[in-house]
């Protein structure tokens, strides 16, 4: 569709993130309204710490509700999991920018090639 044909152009994120500012009722609230019995959440810490919330709310009201927390981060840094989804993608598009910097910077006396990377 027309609303997500240059998606993978844009930076960011289009869904958004709370940075673990959320409101667990309203996802309570939409978790019975709509009859969902299984919430999957990606993410790093952050997003776990949330699942943990979202999960310990439902179960406070005594919903059947699974979570399900699966690891995703660009830091590969969570214990007992070799490799997380993102990481192999983040080392490559970084190489690539690494590589034209480093073409650009060297071209020139003196020249400096700044990269700036997260994770």
């Amino acid at each position: 569709p027309e609303s997500v044909r240059n998606i993978h152009t844009k930076g960011g994120t289009v869904l958004g993130t709370g940075r673990g500012h959320f409101d667990p009722d309203v996802i309570l609230d939409f978790v019975k309204a709509n009859r969902v019995n299984m919430v999957f959440v990606l993410g790093g810490d952050g997003s776990h710490r949330a699942a943990l919330k979202i999960h310990e709310t439902c179960r406070d009201a005594a919903l059947r509700t699974v979570v399900v927390g699966i690891p995703k981060t660009v830091d590969n840094d969570l214990l007992y999991i070799d490799k997380t989804f993102g990481f192999d993608t983040a080392v490559g598009r970084a190489c690539g920018v690494i590589d034209c910097a480093y073409a650009e910077a060297s071209s020139v006396r003196n020249g400096v090639g700044l990269v700036k990377l997260m994770g």
